[in-house]
């Protein structure tokens, strides 16, 4: 090879380093030596330059003097750059997504699916350059598009912060639970969400009708001490329903969450459609086709008896979120002998003994469906299995948010062979409410 070709590719070389100067790789390197390996695919990278035309493609305003102050937050974020990003570029980033929270859904942005497409891209590349790291945020362009789309939730929150957040058609949301606010430990949070593309079923339960959603937040994963409020405005409810809320948490077992509801004034008095305009007259056609064919399980149940409430329940970590009427099932621990002489245990205050040693009596609430366990639920005992004259006490408990009702104060007062059953209160489930029998034990007169 000529000295003078050499020098040709050398400058080739200098020149693409130059161009790609404002771009930056957290895996960037050099080569030393050759190689016969195959090199990986490139990773993502952090490019303000390809941030810069993904925010043109998709807010209106990108020249003169009326050019959105987007632009602004992002030229004053590229100031305050390094290479495996800092903190004084990750609040910078947050300004940038406060901005595109605001203009979401308004004029200030385009409305083309491309558009919010491009828009999602944006969003993507300034949370990469905040977060580099997979650990914090995993990069994936089309993430945000639902959320940025008619219907989607998209907030940034900080800690302490006492604003609820609500999406854009006022159906669903979330907000703190506490009067010191937002429990973000990481300072701010980006809330993003959307509906579930089947509102029909989540996780082998029947949705209700309502708004089932899912929501996330970058930085992820995020865990709320105290938990966080989660919230569905458009409830289509029965009247003889008592809406719960199911959250499908990933890593974790499915859960029933105890009613929880949200705050007076978080949810509106009215809601937007969950279509867009166009597609108004095609949803109404399909509705009618729903009504007139309903699905066999709601047919002779739920046909034009519906009526709009809210629900709510309160979670630790965010996911899938639906508004189901659940039926449920109860499992009871085998009720173990005990003696007339230990009735006192149950009297006195503390709950950690019990008439029936070595552990009180106890069931677990679930789902009939998926076996999700229920949270909240008041559950009552009945003495059923014994004829003569006998006073029994404490048989009334609450399920925790894994299902379980304890009953460190229920005693029965005279010797003699029992049954006992479980039941949910009549409020909770209705006529359908399942009753548990225990198997059959013995109190001693000792």
């Amino acid at each position: 090879m000529s000295r003078r070709m050499i020098a040709g590719i050398a400058a080739a070389g200098v020149a693409i380093l130059a161009s790609c100067s404002q771009d930056r790789s957290p895996n960037a390197f050099l080569p030393t030596e050759a190689s016969l390996v195959k090199a990986p695919p490139p990773g993502p990278v952090c490019s303000f330059t390809a941030a810069n035309t993904y925010a043109k493609a998709y807010f209106v305003r990108v020249t003169g003097s009326t050019k959105d102050p987007v632009f602004a937050a992002l030229d004053a974020m590229q100031k305050v750059a390094t290479a495996g990003g800092n903190a004084l570029e990750t609040s910078a980033g947050f300004t940038v997504l406060t901005r595109v929270a605001a203009a979401a859904g308004t004029a200030d942005v385009k409305a083309t699916t491309i558009a919010i497409a491009q828009g999602s891209a944006f969003v993507n590349m300034v949370a990469f350059c905040m977060y580099p790291s997979a650990t914090n945020f995993v990069y994936d362009s089309t993430q945000f598009t639902k959320s940025l789309s008619y219907g989607g939730l998209f907030a940034v929150r900080t800690n302490g912060g006492t604003d609820f957040i609500l999406a854009r058609t006022g159906r669903y949301g979330a907000e703190p639970t506490s009067t010191a606010g937002w429990p973000i430990t990481s300072g701010q949070a980006l809330f993003y969400g959307a509906p579930l593309a089947d509102q029909s079923t989540l996780s082998s339960e029947a949705l209700i009708g309502g708004t089932a959603f899912d929501l996330k937040t970058v930085p992820t994963p995020l865990t709320f001490t105290p938990k966080i409020r989660v919230f569905i405005c458009d409830m289509l409810v029965q009247d003889t329903d008592n809406p719960r809320i199911l959250h499908v948490h990933a890593g974790s077992p499915n859960a029933v969450l105890a009613q929880n509801a949200p705050s007076s004034g978080t949810c509106p008095t009215s809601f937007t459609s969950l279509q867009t305009p166009s597609s108004m007259f095609a949803s109404a056609g399909q509705r009618l086709v729903s009504w007139l064919t309903p699905a066999p399980a709601y047919a002779a149940s739920r046909a034009m008896l519906l009526t709009i409430k809210k629900g709510g329940g309160t979670v630790g970590g965010l996911s899938e979120i639906g508004g189901i009427a659940p039926q449920d099932t109860i499992v009871m621990d085998t009720v173990p002998n005990a003696a007339v002489s230990d009735t006192t245990l149950s009297k006195d205050a503390d709950t950690t003994t019990t008439q029936f040693k070595p552990n009180p009596v106890r069931v677990r609430v679930l789902t009939k469906a998926s076996k999700a366990p229920i949270g909240g639920v008041t559950v009552n005992l009945d003495v059923v299995g014994n004829k003569g004259s006998f006073f029994f006490d404490g048989e009334t408990a609450v399920t925790d948010a894994d299902g379980y009702a304890r009953f460190p104060n229920f005693y029965i007062n005279k010797p003699g062979g029992y049954t006992i059953t479980a039941q949910a209160a009549d409020t909770e489930f209705g006529a359908n409410s399942f009753k548990a029998y225990s198997n059959l034990f013995n109190i001693s007169g000792q």
